[in-house]
């Protein structure tokens, strides 16, 4: 049986302390989790918007293709890394998280990903 890609989220979530995981693509979210309330179809089509303005940056800079995009809160991190398989991942940590920590993750997450993408 194979978990959704939700579940697989909330799991992976919860093992690295995060406040909200979430995948989406072209704004449209595909799975999340969170355990804080939040509008998930707003940050997904906000985290969108975020995707096409780093790219562009990259883009006007020549340094290639986004890979991973970090920013610091006073309350917590957002990291967004673009998965190999087109979408985009999501990560918010609170701010007693550490950074690099996050960043690791969401690279692990993003190699999983591509092995055994799976849609809820």
């Amino acid at each position: 049986m194979s978990e959704t890609l939700s579940a697989r989220l909330a799991g992976f979530r919860r093992a690295h302390d995060l406040e909200l995981t979430m995948v989406c693509s072209d704004g449209v979210v595909l799975g999340f989790d969170a355990k804080v309330e939040i509008d998930a179809a707003r940050m997904g089509q906000t985290a969108s918007d975020l995707v096409l303005l780093m790219r562009a940056i990259g883009a006007d800079m020549e340094k290639g293709g986004l890979q991973m995009s970090i920013l610091e809160y006073e309350g917590g991190t957002l990291v967004v890394t673009h998965l190999p398989t087109g979408e985009d991942l999501l990560l918010l940590s609170a701010d007693t998280v550490n950074v690099g920590r996050v960043r690791i993750a969401a690279r692990g997450f993003r190699e999983a990903y591509e092995k055994t993408r799976v849609l809820d």
